[in-house]
């Protein structure tokens, strides 16, 4: 079995490198663990990156998964700072194209919700189950701003009113995903709470956060 692991960040990416003594390969961390051939490889910012970055990977190197992991901004009361988010369908915050009859945040010639594959998705709730540790799903946004201000969030809620978080590259990567049909799982953690406050919120959670899914993304990787 083939992963690829991908985030925003390249600091999220060395930080997963490290702790199990990835062989890096130019711009890519190579290892085998648990009988599965692991790579690692940052995307960069934003859908546009995300998108071209994690178009490249896949057909060069034509996994059997996709995890997207990285921080997440919170839109609901329920999250705290360094809980995980497991999200089933993600779409874009930012996209309206609702004048051809699309939801808003639907792409024409894309369904209104991008699903994560159900298989993996199932098992990766299992775990964390298993192990006690907190979670939440449902759908989760992207879009090209980094959401720091409750009247954006005002209206983001009146749109998508059960979404519970935001990021801004995590739908653009369910998209790429679904163009190459491979299977892909979305696992964050909050980082801010989307108002005000979150640059600086973030800035002086991001460290920790980081910290914390990497030291259960490989547990997770035996799970699947």
């Amino acid at each position: 079995m083939k992963i690829i692991i991908v985030s925003a960040l390249k600091k999220e990416i060395i930080i997963l490198a490290k702790k199990n003594n990835f062989i890096k390969k130019k711009k890519i961390y190579i290892k085998s663990i648990y009988k599965k051939k692991i790579l690692l490889s940052k995307l960069g910012i934003g859908k546009t990156s995300s998108g071209i970055q994690c178009s490249l990977l896949l057909k060069k190197y034509k996994p059997n998964l996709v995890i997207n992991i990285g921080t997440a901004g919170s839109l609901t009361k329920n999250l705290k700072i360094g809980d995980y988010i497991i999200p089933n369908k993600l779409c874009y915050h930012d996209v309206d194209m609702t004048q051809f009859n699309n939801s808003i945040g639907q792409i024409e010639g894309f369904p209104k919700k991008f699903k994560v594959n159900l298989n993996f998705f199932l098992k990766t709730k299992k775990f964390f189950k298993k192990n006690n540790i907190k979670f939440k799903t449902g759908l989760s946004l992207s879009g090209d701003q980094f959401i720091n201000n409750k009247k954006k969030v005002k209206k983001i809620l009146k749109f998508f009113p059960k979404s519970i978080s935001v990021d801004m590259e995590s739908a653009a990567i369910a998209q790429t995903c679904y163009i190459f049909k491979t299977p892909f799982l979305i696992i964050r953690t909050i980082s801010d709470f989307s108002n005000n406050n979150s640059n600086i919120i973030y800035k002086k959670n991001n460290n920790y956060v980081i910290k914390k899914y990497s030291n259960l993304i490989y547990k997770l990787i035996n799970f699947l």
